[in-house]
This record gives structure tokens, sequence and C-alpha cells, in this order.
């Protein structure tokens, strides 16, 4: 079998699709022998076979031997698991199309194509894994990490800002709100590796409503990515970061007052003017109903002692509500 094993990939190398089909007529029991090879290999039998520039073998495979593409070796990983590192973004797309369910086989170390090609691939790759399976971003390894946070920890600048763009194309921007198991964002990992050009990005996208990140969020450690900065500030990079995030914070909240200002102890809820003025005219009306000057003569004897004091002096008594307007004409 080693010869028809060695003329098999011989053949797929080559990229001779007559090759590949002349040997699958010789040989009735070939798939039953290319099973075997691949599950006793480290490497699938078809990912040694299907190399850049054989493409259209791949196919004529694919086409034969559907089967093949599901095979794992030893690490649990299937054509498409190398493919997404090792191979090129159409080759992707041809095995992606056999059976899309494939771009969400996990391998032992739980991450499915699109987080290998997240720590390894090419952006094209991972365009091509998103397009064959948009829920693939959505899917997590055993310690909670997204793509996204694939691409950060291992600070490969080129593949977050690929799977930036195929989360905004797919509306999956909640995405860089999810924490993995240390209740680490995208913002606090990009803070941590001092990646500053993608701390710049999530603001720069995130100020511009294309995703949602919320800098304040803690993690398990009870700290923000700002805090983080802060905490090693004696590091010009994370020094830089931090202004960063600083600006971000004072541009989402221009309206509340400095820290000592005048305004500062103010209630920090801004009514617009057409509900302060409605708020207003409520609680006028409600005074006026309640405003009572009562200026009695006592016209009945037996009232008297009781609007006559002691002295018999007679008595006015006045009710009033006095309004206090000023929280709802606040200036703006």
């Amino acid at each position: 079998m080693a010869n028809l094993e060695q003329l098999f990939q011989e053949a797929c190398q080559q990229n001779d699709v007559e090759g590949v089909k002349s040997l699958n007529s010789k040989h009735p029991n070939l798939l039953d022998e290319i099973i075997k090879a691949c599950q006793r290999s480290e490497d699938p039998l078809l990912i040694t076979a299907c190399l850049p520039g054989s493409l259209e073998a791949a196919k004529e495979m694919a086409r034969l031997w559907p089967q093949l593409a599901i095979i794992k070796n030893r690490r649990g990983e299937t054509t498409m698991h190398l493919l997404s590192t090792d191979g090129d973004a159409e080759m992707v797309r041809t095995f992606g199309e056999i059976n899309r369910e494939l771009c969400l086989e996990v391998d032992n170390s739980s991450m499915i194509r699109l987080h290998r090609a997240a720590v390894e691939g090419s952006s094209d790759v991972i365009r091509a894994l998103v397009s064959i399976c948009p829920e693939s971003l959505e899917k997590l390894t055993s310690n909670g990490e997204t793509a996204l946070h694939l691409a950060v920890k291992k600070s490969r600048s080129d593949a977050f800002q690929a799977l930036v763009d195929e989360a905004k194309s797919h509306r999956k921007e909640h995405l860089f709100t999810w924490k993995d198991k240390e209740g680490n964002t995208v913002l606090h990992l990009a803070t941590l590796n001092k990646l500053k050009q993608i701390v710049e990005l999530l603001i720069r996208e995130n100020s511009n409503r294309r995703i949602m990140i919320r800098i304040n969020t803690v993690n398990k450690q009870g700290q923000t990515a700002l805090q983080l900065c802060n905490a090693n500030s004696q590091d010009s990079v994370f020094k830089e970061i931090g202004w960063v995030i600083q600006r971000a914070i004072a541009q989402q909240s221009p309206q509340l007052p400095a820290a000592g200002s005048p305004n500062s102890s103010w209630n920090q809820t801004r009514w617009p003017i057409e509900t302060r003025n409605v708020l207003l005219m409520v609680v006028v009306t409600i005074a006026a109903a309640f405003f009572t000057v009562t200026w009695w003569d006592a016209p009945y004897p037996e009232m008297t002692d009781a609007f006559y004091d002691a002295n018999g002096f007679l008595c006015h008594q006045f009710y009033m509500v006095y309004v206090v307007s000023s929280p709802f004409i606040s200036p703006l």
C-alpha cells in the first residue's frame, strides 16, 4: 500500500486530476486505504496532498471522497484545521463548501478553524472562513476566548483588523464586549500587550458607533483598561495608551462639569429643554391648585374661638406652596 499511497500523494501534489481519477478507477478499495493512512498519520493524507498549487486535484478528491474532509489526525485536526493555518483562501473555500459544518469542528484544544486562523493564518483565510460560516465568530475556546481574543493575545494586528471588518459586516458588534475566563475584553488584552494601534482602532470604531466597547468594564481582578495603564505608568507605552483611553472617556461624557467647578455637585441628569418646560408647567399648575389664602371673619358664632386668638384679634390663615423650579430650568 505504501507505493499506492505514494502514487496518490504525487498525483495530488502535481495537481494531476487525471492521475487521481485513474488511481480511483484502478483501485476500488483506495478510499478505505486512504482513510486508514489518515488515521495513523500525524497529518491527514488529504492535507499532505493538498499543497498550494494543487487546487484542481483537491477539488477532484473532494468530489470523489467527501468523507476525507472529516477525518481527524491524532491532535483532533481535520483538513480544514490545517488549511486554516497552512493553506490558501481558495483551498479553504473549496473544502468549506463541501460541508460548512466542518468550520465548527473542534480539535483537541477546543479550537475551531477560525481560532486557528486567528493565531496563525492569513487575513484572506480568516475572511474566507467567516464568509462560509459567520457563526464561527461567536464560538469560544475552553478559556472563553473568541477569535478576536486570540488575535490580540498573539499580537496579530492584521488578523485582528480582518476580524473587526468581518464582525462589522455580519453585525456582530457585541463581540467586543465579551470577556474571556479571566474577565478580559479585547480592550483589556490590547492594553496588557501594549498594542496601542489596536487600542486606538477599538476606540475609533467605538466612537463612530461601528462596534461596541465598554471602556470602564472591569476584569476579574477588578481592573479597567485604564487602571491597567495606571498600574504600569512607569512604562512609556502604557502611559501613551492611558492617554488614549482618558481622551475617549472625556469624549464620551463632555457634558459633565469638571471636578471643583460650581456645578460639580449638581445632579448629573440633563433634562431636555422640552421636558423641563413641561415639568415646570405641571408643577406651577399643581401649586396654583393648592395655594390658598384664607381670610375668614367667622361667619358662624360657633367657629369664633377657632379663628380668634386669646386677645380677640382675628387670625388670618395662609397656606402656600413655594415652588423651587431651579432643577428644571438649570442652564444647558
